[in-house]
């Protein structure tokens, strides 16, 4: 082989290396990375505004049409995937992520990102704690304590309505609103919904004429998902 030969076969061979290095995919993970304190249930980041809500933020370079997934991890065991979504050439992005308020207290969770075509780990950060929010209080307004609401009228009804303070996603959890008469559930009014969420902040319910006199009447709000009661002061039904 000529000189003239052994030079171009050296360029190609050094375009193909070279041009391999400048194609080498990557993928890194800007949040988490390992480390940080996530509250359940809040959203520390400043990319969003929905309660619940935090962000995976990542970046890659020289994909092309490649399917990957976030996944949450606890330990070895895979809790959920996050979202999955596709990524071509390069860029950054936010991928939506949600703690519920519920979710287990650790230090020992960590987010993977594979690619979907080949369940590579594309990257992955080390290990971040998720804390458990604190637990909201409860003032009511009404029932005060000795109310009596009259069984009597065209609209007899009971008003049932609390200032609640505390973390808004634990607020936020779906509830179960129940009228007690002594220690017995007298009437579900809402069973655990959304439309019972303690920032609701109040409600009416009718009161039946043939609703038993009494001043041993409560309310109480029971969060299921997070096992917290918030029950009234005693009130009474009259004539």
């Amino acid at each position: 082989m000529t000189q003239s030969n052994l030079t171009h076969s050296f360029f190609i061979v050094a375009a193909l290396f070279f041009g391999n290095l400048v194609q080498a995919q990557t993928l890194s993970l800007n949040y988490p990375v390992g480390g940080e304190t996530i509250m359940a249930g809040t959203n520390p980041s400043t990319s969003g505004s929905s309660w619940e809500t935090t962000y995976i933020l990542y970046s890659w370079s020289n994909f092309t049409n490649t399917p990957i997934a976030f996944d949450m991890y606890k330990g070895s065991q895979l809790v959920n995937r996050v979202q999955s979504t596709y990524i071509s050439l390069g860029g950054s992005m936010t991928a939506h992520w949600v703690i519920p308020a519920w979710q287990e207290p650790g230090a020992d969770y960590q987010i993977k990102v594979v690619n979907l075509n080949d369940s590579s780990v594309l990257s992955q950060s080390g290990a971040f704690s998720i804390v458990a929010p604190p637990v909201p209080t409860v003032s009511w307004i009404s029932p005060t304590a000795g109310k009596c609401f009259k069984r009597s009228g065209k609209k007899p009804l009971i008003y049932m309505q609390w200032s609640a303070a505390g973390e808004f996603a634990t607020l936020r959890l779906p509830g179960t609103i129940e009228i007690l008469k002594g220690e017995t559930v007298y009437k579900t009014v809402v069973e655990n919904s959304w439309n019972a969420q303690l920032v609701l902040s109040r409600i009416s319910e009718m009161i039946p004429k043939t609703m038993p006199l009494g001043n041993d009447y409560r309310v109480r709000i029971r969060t299921p998902s997070m096992g917290y009661e918030f029950v009234s002061p005693y009130f009474g039904i009259c004539k």
